[in-house]
C-alpha cells in the first residue's frame, strides 16, 4: 500500500481486535519504528482507535527498566528497534511476554538491522520453549 493510504490505521485496529480477545486481561505490545519522530506520528495515529493512556512513546532519555515498567502500565509502547535489543539485552523482559509486535518500515531491514535481532531473539525463545509457547502476533509494515 502507498503512503497514507492506511496502513498504521489497519495495523491499531488489529491490536484493538486482540486487546478485545484478551477479555479484560492486560494487552502488551510494542510498535517499533526506525525513528524517534515517527515514534510521535505513529503514537498519535493509533489514537484514533486507543485512548491516549493505553500509548506510551520511548523517547532515547528512558532507560531499560522505565521501558519495562512502561509496559506494566501502558497497552502499547512506540520506540526504536535499537531500544528494544538494548532492552531485551538488559532486563528479564521477554518477548513472548507480549501479545503483538508492529515493526513499521520493514522493508528497510538489512543484514544487521536490530529488527533481525529482534527476530532472531524471538526464534531463540520459541526454539528454548520448544515451540510449544504462543508467542506474539508478528506484524510488518511495509
Amino acid at each position: 500500500m502507498r503512503t497514507g493510504a492506511g496502513k498504521t490505521l489497519i495495523a491499531a485496529i488489529i491490536c484493538k481486535y486482540w486487546q478485545a480477545k484478551r477479555c479484560g486481561e492486560k494487552f502488551k505490545a510494542l510498535f517499533l519504528v526506525p525513528t524517534r519522530h515517527l515514534a510521535e506520528q505513529q503514537c498519535l495515529a493509533f489514537e484514533n482507535v486507543f485512548v491516549r493512556t493505553d500509548l506510551q512513546e520511548i523517547d532515547e532519555s528512558m532507560n531499560e527498566r522505565s521501558i519495562v515498567h512502561s509496559l506494566q502500565t501502558n497497552s502499547i509502547l512506540f520506540l526504536t528497534p535499537q531500544k528494544l535489543v538494548n532492552t531485551l539485552k538488559t532486563t528479564n523482559l521477554k518477548l513472548f511476554d507480549l501479545n503483538a509486535i508492529v515493526f513499521d518500515e520493514a522493508h528497510h531491514t538489512a543484514d544487521d538491522h536490530p529488527y533481525n535481532k529482534i527476530m532472531s531473539v524471538y526464534f531463540n525463545e520459541k526454539r528454548a520453549g520448544g515451540g510449544l509457547k504462543r508467542g506474539p502476533l508478528i506484524l510488518g509494515k511495509f
